[in-house]
């Protein structure tokens, strides 16, 4: 997603330890740890909700990951016509 490589990594760590400083440096990584923790849970929350509204608005979402939507009455194959 950002595409952070170890150099990167390297320079916002140090970066970090000169801002906060040692002694803050693991309650302040905690505390964002906890941050990113509850904004993940609240996407979730959100994608579920609106996968469950357009599932049941039945706009072809599918309801759990894995399963199918169902089919349409109007893409379902339709007989020959000389049958």
């Amino acid at each position: 997603m950002f595409n952070i490589g170890w150099p990167e990594l390297f320079i916002v760590a140090a970066v970090a330890l000169v801002a906060i400083g040692p002694q803050q440096l693991p309650e302040a990584m905690h505390k964002l740890g906890r941050m990113a923790g509850r904004f993940k849970a609240m996407r979730n929350t959100w994608r579920s909700a609106l996968d469950r509204l357009a599932y049941e608005a039945d706009l072809g979402l599918e309801d759990k990951p894995g399963r199918k939507p169902k089919p349409d009455q109007d893409s379902a194959p339709k007989p020959p016509d000389g049958a």
